[in-house]
């Protein structure tokens, strides 16, 4: 069983919203640490909680959602005291229902730990009205292995399905107080983590995509015209110019041997333009990563007592719906199959060999090697089912609430990452082909790339050796599996030193 607590010394320590951030969000998913709530964070949370009751006792007939009514399409139902006792006392009377395992496939592991960790966001300055024990409880799932999450049937107008799947066993037998039952199932915390890791792998995955292109402008011998600085001054966005400035430190020192006398196919000369659009893309997800982990979320919110209200208030509010989340998620998933598509294109032409001075297909001459147009072949069927999974994930107009017309409209965000998974396995895998196919193309012309791309290069070819003849073709299939398994597994650690 994996060691969920790596290092008892590993904790982090949380006193407001601010602390649930993206560089916290990685430490989740690479060390594992403890997570504690400062005495600060208990305090405000014990006083908020008070506070809560107090504006509760006041009117037992105010709308409180899920508190003074029940939950969902029974929100029009006021409740007796009696029954606001007795109502969520356990998350299973709550939502009776035990969530439905549908099909067989689940959430990453780590998902399921950024979604516990987005949780707390709601609790921690009491928005959420959950007593300190109670909140302490939800961080100590952290501590263990948290129950699988299907990825199927999670589409929903809120996220309280795959809470209730992550509280299976753990907490929903637990005693809760008034309110506590609604603090915990509802909000965004899912999105939250869902955009959270992809705006964290983006950025790894980010540093393979600029050295795999670097190194096919240099396997295809392609002038450095549409690289030039000389671009910066008339290129106004900040991220194209940002493309350009990485491309010249990646082939500072590039060699004016041997390369194309005309312009390169369009898949060469957009290089900085999709790499803008990526630039863009990451940012944009950081961004909204950022808030949406620090962002309360609930429904209903608490809102502590002021000049204008002595008592605080409960409002509804659609926090829990973050459309943000899914159209970033929407974007990266766009963007990465555009690029699967250069890599799809660039390496047909660095395999056909016209322009370049190479043999046909990357095979020496003698060498007894058939089959590398293979190569090519698979990164059609790599790019056809990325552009498909690449579609937005949209409102569904399809749901309709069954009772009450109070869920109307499900969340897509799920459907974003779902969508994700494929889009991410697809552009690793072309990212590899290219990767090797430029690495061959640069052994039979016998060229070095740019300095600053050769470590990259060797590093490759550690794993995946050129092609020499007949005999060679069983070690390079293997390295192909073993470099997209590395390539996917570097998109969410610390760095890609290990590897550029």
């Amino acid at each position: 069983m994996d060691n969920f607590v790596k290092d008892p010394n590993m904790t982090i320590i949380l006193n407001d919203r601010q602390d649930i951030n993206l560089e916290n969000a990685h430490r989740i998913i690479n060390e594992k640490p403890r997570v504690l709530f400062s005495p600060a964070a208990l305090s405000k949370m014990q006083q908020a909680r008070l506070e809560f009751e107090r504006l509760l006792s006041s009117d037992a007939q105010q709308f409180i959602y899920g508190t003074t009514t029940a939950p969902g399409a029974r929100a029009k139902n006021n409740l007796s005291a009696a029954q606001q006792q007795g109502q969520g006392k356990k998350l299973h009377d709550f939502v009776s229902l035990a969530p439905v395992q549908i099909g067989n496939r689940y959430l990453p592991e780590h998902i399921s730990r950024l979604i516990i960790f987005a949780r707390l966001t709601n609790f921690i300055e009491g928005h959420g009205k959950v007593r300190p024990e109670i909140a302490q409880r939800v961080a100590e799932l952290l501590n263990g292995p948290l129950p699988s999450v299907p990825l199927v049937g999670l589409v929903s107008p809120g996220e309280v399905i795959p809470l209730m799947h992550l509280y299976e066993g753990a907490l929903t037998d637990l005693e809760l107080a008034p309110g506590e039952a609604m603090g915990l199932i509802n909000g965004s915390p899912c999105a939250a983590a869902l955009v959270s890791e992809t705006a964290l792998s983006a950025s790894q995955r980010m540093q393979l995509i600029e050295h795999i292109l670097a190194l096919s402008i240099e396997a295809f011998g392609a002038p450095l015209d549409g690289y030039d600085p000389a671009l910066l001054k008339l290129w106004n966005d900040p991220f194209d110019q940002q493309a350009i400035q990485t491309l010249n430190r990646l082939l500072t020192g590039a060699s004016s041997q041997g390369r194309r006398s005309y312009q390169p196919p369009v898949s060469w000369r957009i290089i900085p333009r999709l790499l803008g659009v990526l630039y863009r893309a990451e940012a944009a997800t950081q961004e909204i990563a950022g808030h949406s982990l620090s962002s309360v979320s609930d429904n209903p919110v608490f809102l502590e007592p002021d000049p204008g209200q002595a008592l605080g208030r409960c409002i509804s509010t659609g926090g829990f719906h973050n459309a943000q989340a899914a159209r970033a998620i929407d974007n990266i998933n766009a963007t990465y199959a555009d690029i699967s598509v250069l890599c799809a294109k660039q390496t047909s032409k660095l395999l056909d060999g016209s322009g370049t001075g190479l043999p046909s297909l990357l095979i020496a001459p003698d060498s007894g090697i058939v089959g590398t147009e293979f190569l090519a072949w698979i990164q059609t069927d790599l790019v056809e089912r990325a552009r498909r999974a690449a579609q937005p994930a949209l409102l569904s107009s399809g749901l309709d609430d069954p009772q009450g017309g109070q869920s109307d409209i499900p969340a897509p965000v799920f459907s974003s990452y779902e969508h994700n998974l494929t889009v991410t396995e697809c552009l690793d895998h072309a990212l590899v082909i290219l990767g090797v196919v430029c690495s061959q193309a640069l052994f039979l012309a016998g060229r070095q790339p740019a300095p600053p791309l050769q470590p990259f290069l060797d590093t490759l070819r550690d794993v995946v050796p050129p092609l020499t003849d007949r005999s060679s073709t069983k070690e390079f299939n293997e390295g192909i599996r073993t470099l997209s398994q590395m390539f996917g597994n570097m998109a969410l650690q610390k760095d890609t030193n290990n590897f550029i």
